[in-house]
């Protein structure tokens, strides 16, 4: 009864990260290699958010340039 309702709390992706979690505290390799893979993950969403900033940053200075030139044929 406990596993069904468990079974129906849980998606794929929960019995996933469980497994994970079992796997890492198990095994020092695994905890390794899923460090590797997390570093490499932020290193990757920092680059992202780094080349979002640098888009931003430049959309902005587009738009203040509009905006200038505007106001100045006003």
């Amino acid at each position: 009864m406990l596993e069904k309702s468990v079974a129906r709390l849980l998606s794929p992706v929960g019995y996933a990260v469980i497994g994970a979690v079992v796997g890492a505290a198990a095994l020092p390799v695994v905890r390794r290699g899923l460090r590797r893979a997390a570093v490499w993950t932020v290193r990757g969403v920092l680059a992202v958010q780094d080349q979002a900033k640098k888009v931003a940053a430049g959309a902005k200075s587009e738009w203040q340039g509009l905006v200038s030139e505007a106001r100045a044929e006003s």
